[in-house]
């Protein structure tokens, strides 16, 4: 089963941390590594290196992120660039996070793993109206 790290700034990884305790319980092998935006970015990536080494059980790690193009991401790239079975999701949402720990144990290949798991978060994406209409259309579905 690959680990997960979330990391964002500010208190985007303890949210996302918090709404998966209350929402699933408590879930093996998940770390957050905040970025508080007093941290140095090599700090940030220390801090990311460690709870990667604590979730990793030798399957891999999704790191997932908050802005493409941000620190965060940016010092995961760098991880997981240079170990094999490391990957990096940006744009994290509760959905995307969600699927990652759902579909973390399916025995398929990675990329097909890190695609669903973002087409996921995507689908989870919407608004009400799009909604509307869709249940106009299904009578029985609901949202």
């Amino acid at each position: 089963m690959k680990g997960i790290v979330i990391s964002g700034h500010g208190e985007f990884a303890q949210g996302l941390f918090s709404l998966v305790q209350g929402i699933l319980g408590h879930t093996e092998q998940l770390a957050i590594a905040p970025y508080d935006f007093e941290k140095g970015a090599e700090e940030l990536k220390s801090d990311l290196i460690v709870c990667a080494n604590r979730v990793d059980s030798g399957e891999g790690v999704i790191f997932c992120t908050d802005i493409l193009g941000g620190t965060p991401f940016n010092k995961s790239s760098e991880i997981a660039i240079v170990n094999p079975g490391y990957h990096v999701i940006a744009g994290c949402n509760f959905t995307t996070l969600h699927a990652a720990i759902s579909l973390r144990e399916d025995d398929g290949d990675d990329e097909s793993l890190i695609q669903a798991i973002i087409q996921q978060g995507k689908d989870g994406i919407t608004s009400l109206a799009e909604q509307l209409v869709r249940i106009n259309a299904n009578e029985n579905d609901g949202i």
